[in-house]
């Protein structure tokens, strides 16, 4: 496997990005460190359709980041990443750091699957692919501290039928959508309390997936656990298709407006 370095790539934030304070929203950032992770392979000689040629891809399994700031219209943003581990030459830990004029303002990483396509089933990387990509030392990670939260009833559930228009080209849902959807679960248990969704920052996202959300999917959203502690809150967050367990998501947030 070659030796890599930290790659830097500039990303760009579209005014749908935005919400009503005119900072990005979580999915969003979420969104611009995959664009990193696309341009970053791109670099190294495997864009998007050298992996459908080659019928593999790497898919998300787990995600999990915190942010120092918040992204603000207009602002000019640079994506710092590089792989962290490739283990048995199927499981890939990628950092994604963003930066505004020098300042970091996000920290994440992203774990991902090699699979064989089509089928998605897990397989080793060709020997071409895995020389491909090296592992590079980076910044430490410090990981988010995550309260113990007390349990809820699920009463707070969201229900949603997926739209078939927005599936990604592996024909499911894009991984940063279910941050979205699970900040709209947490937000509609904030409306409900009298608060203000939009005077929330985001402050850290874990995301585990079981299974994946495919077009015309009955979704349940439902908080099963939650903490709040003066201006910060965290919430935990579940994600089902009928008895499928879909994606379990671990939000903090912070009262900002």
């Amino acid at each position: 496997m070659s030796q890599m370095t930290r790659e830097e790539f500039p990303v760009h934030f579209g005014r749908q990005a935005f919400g009503p304070r005119d900072t990005a929203r979580a999915g969003d950032v979420w969104r611009a460190a995959q664009d990193a992770a696309v341009a970053a392979s791109a670099a190294r000689g495997w864009p998007p359709s050298r992996y459908r040629t080659e019928c593999c891809a790497f898919v998300i399994r787990g995600i999990r980041g915190f942010h120092d700031g918040e992204v603000r219209f207009g602002d000019v943003v640079t994506a710092r990443t590089w792989v962290s581990a490739f283990r048995r030459e199927m499981f890939s830990s990628r950092r994604v750091d963003l930066f505004v004029e020098g300042r970091r303002v996000f920290s994440g990483v992203q774990e991902w699957v090699h699979v064989a396509m089509p089928g998605m089933s897990i397989a080793r990387a060709s020997p071409e692919l895995a020389a491909s990509f090296g592992v590079a030392d980076g910044a430490a990670w410090m990981e988010p501290e995550w309260p113990e939260l007390s349990p809820r009833e699920p009463s707070d559930a969201m229900e949603f039928q997926a739209w078939h228009v927005v599936m990604d080209p592996l024909d499911h849902m894009n991984h940063p959508a279910y941050v979205d959807v699970a900040d709209e679960v947490v937000a509609r248990v904030l409306a409900s309390e009298g608060e203000a969704p939009s005077a929330w920052a985001p402050v850290a996202e874990d995301v585990v997936w079981r299974s994946a959300i495919r077009g015309g999917d009955l979704v349940t959203g439902a908080v099963l656990a939650s903490q709040r502690d003066g201006t910060t809150g965290w919430w935990r967050v579940e994600l089902r298709v009928g008895e499928r367990r879909v994606a379990e998501v671990r939000l903090a947030r912070r009262r900002v407006g």
